[in-house]
């Protein structure tokens, strides 16, 4: 009897021992999904969070400056010279979403190779990238004799206006509707007539904070 029941002993440790290498095995697959999933869900919410931008698009395309900038009372963001530069883009009471680079192409290749696929999502439009182009191209010819300098330079202005993680490190400090009223321009009243701003009564920027390191 002694030997028997050590034998039934033997045989349910045994298949004890079995059905814990089972469960076991169902536990680690169940476990591995599982982290797997989590790390789907984390990467996807990653990707989402860091898709925001702080402005878009163009919403004053000319200067509106009724002074010279320098003077003592000439202060840019102020009512005399709200908007001093040209290209003043979008904003919003919150971060805007991204589009799709391909929405843009070819111009964003041109104008930013190499730096954003079709399918990377993007916080500019062709009317952001046309002027800045422009600057682009001035920039070059007095960076003719350091090309490396006007790879970075090129990238950092690429980066400050299109990247999908914008408002991670631009933050709109001033902005506001331009108004032809309160914002007469260069000419006197109507200095924001015709712009996307007045017109749609979206806020263009007039101050923003750049928080360089955090850019790359």
């Amino acid at each position: 009897m002694r030997s028997k029941y050590i034998s039934t002993s033997v045989y349910f440790s045994f298949l004890s021992d079995i059905a814990f290498k089972k469960n076991r095995c169902r536990f680690q697959k169940f476990m591995f999904w599982r982290v797997l999933l989590w790390g789907i869900l984390l990467e996807e919410q990653r990707w989402v969070t860091c898709s925001l931008c702080s402005f878009r698009d163009s919403c004053v395309p000319d200067p509106v400056c009724s002074c010279n900038l320098g003077d003592a009372d000439c202060v840019p963001g102020s009512s005399l010279c709200p908007f001093p530069a040209s290209g003043a883009p979008c904003t919003g009471s919150g971060e805007l979403n991204p589009i799709t680079a391909s929405i843009i192409a070819p111009c964003i290749e041109r104008v930013c190779p190499g730096i954003f696929s079709e399918n990377d999502p993007v916080c500019c439009s062709e009317a952001q990238l046309k002027p800045l182009a422009n600057q682009l191209a001035m920039a070059e010819g007095l960076f003719s004799r350091c090309p490396a300098c006007f790879f970075n330079f090129r990238q950092f202005w690429c980066t400050f206006t299109c990247s999908p993680e914008q408002a991670h490190f631009v933050t709109v400090v001033q902005s506001s509707v331009c108004n032809a009223t309160q914002h007469p321009g260069p000419t006197g009243r109507g200095g924001c007539e015709g712009s996307p701003s007045w017109t749609t009564g979206l806020a263009g920027v007039q101050r923003a904070l750049v928080q360089v390191d955090a850019a790359y």
